[in-house]
C-alpha cells in the first residue's frame, strides 16, 4: 500500500540558517501522526515545507504524486493546513472566510455554489459555530477564530491536513471537541493527518504516531508508548516528568515540581 504522505530527505531553512536536516515521514491514508519537539525543533518548518510554502532539497509526494512543479491551485486540493496565526483579511464574514476553502475547486472567475455553501454550513455546525456566518472573524474570540481558520482547511477536503498547533488559545472543552472532530472525520474521510503540538499528554492521547524532532532531526518514532518515556522527554526537553498511562490507555505526561529545601526557623 502507497502511503498517502511521503516525504524524503527534508532539508530547509531561513536565509544562511539551516532548520531541517534530512528529515522523513511517512502517514498513511486515516492516520494520525503528531510532530513533537522543544521550541525551536523545527516542527512548524516541517509543516510548511511539506505545504509547499518553504522550499526544500528534498521529495513531498501525496498517493505517489510528487508536489513539486504543480501549481498551488493542484497543491490545494491536496494539502490543507492550520497555521499558528492565520492572515485574516479585516471585515471579513465568518462564512465568506471558511467558503476560501473552495477556491481551489472553482473556474477562474467563478463563485460558490449551493453544494459548497452547505458543506462550510455543515462543518461550521459541527464545530460549535452555527449562528456565526455573518459575523466578522475579527470580532470573534481567539478561539472562536482558530475554530474558523480549522473549518476553511477542512473545506478544502484535502488528502492531507495539516495542524500546527490547532488548540493554540482554545479552552479545554474546545481543545476535545477540535481534536475529536479531526479524529472522527480523518477516519471517515481516510484524511493524512500532521500535527505539532506542545501538549505531549494530548499528542499522546489522539495520535496513532509520533516523530520527535530535535534540532532539526528525527530522534525517535513510534508509537506514543514508545516515545513518550520520561528518560526521553528529559534528555531532549530538560524537563522532570513522570509518564503515566491514562484510565483510557493514553500517555499521560505529568510535569514534577523542584522540591524546595524548607529553612529552619
Amino acid at each position: 500500500m502507497i502511503p498517502t504522505l511521503v516525504a524524503a530527505g527534508l532539508r530547509a531553512g531561513y536565509e544562511d540558517r539551516d532548520v531541517l536536516h534530512g528529515v522523513d515521514l511517512e502517514v498513511q491514508a486515516g492516520e494520525w501522526v503528531v510532530v513533537i519537539g522543544p521550541n525551536g525543533s523545527g516542527k512548524s518548518t516541517l509543516l510548511r515545507v511539506i505545504a509547499g510554502t518553504l522550499n526544500t532539497t528534498g521529495k513531498v509526494s501525496i498517493d505517489g504524486t510528487p508536489l513539486g512543479g504543480l501549481s498551488r491551485r493542484a497543491v490545494a486540493r491536496l494539502v490543507a493546513m492550520v497555521p499558528q496565526i492565520a492572515v485574516i483579511p479585516q471585515g471579513m464574514r465568518v462564512l465568506d472566510y471558511v467558503l476560501l476553502g473552495r477556491t481551489p475547486y472553482l473556474a477562474p472567475w467563478g463563485s460558490e455554489g449551493t453544494d459548497d455553501v452547505a458543506l462550510v454550513e455543515r462543518l461550521l455546525l459541527d464545530l460549535d459555530l452555527d449562528g456565526f456566518g455573518s459575523r466578522e472573524v475579527s470580532a470573534l474570540s481567539g478561539g472562536e477564530r482558530q475554530m474558523v481558520v480549522l473549518a476553511r482547511a477542512l473545506a478544502q477536503e484535502a488528502r492531507v491536513l495539516l495542524l500546527d498547533e490547532p488548540t493554540t488559545a482554545l479552552d479545554i472543552g474546545h481543545q476535545q471537541q477540535v481534536l475529536e472532530l479531526v479524529d472522527r472525520l480523518r477516519r471517515e474521510r481516510r484524511i493524512a493527518v500532521v500535527g505539532a503540538m506542545h501538549d505531549l499528554t494530548l499528542a499522546g492521547q489522539f495520535a496513532d504516531r509520533l516523530t520527535l524532532l530535535v534540532d532539526g532531526a528525527v530522534v525517535s518514532a513510534g508509537k506514543p508508548a514508545d516515545v513518550l518515556d520520561s528518560a526521553v522527554i528529559t534528555e531532549h526537553y530538560r524537563a522532570r516528568v513522570t509518564v503515566m498511562t491514562g484510565p483510557d490507555g493514553g500517555r499521560v505526561v505529568v510535569p514534577l515540581r523542584e522540591r524546595a529545601s524548607r529553612r529552619s526557623c
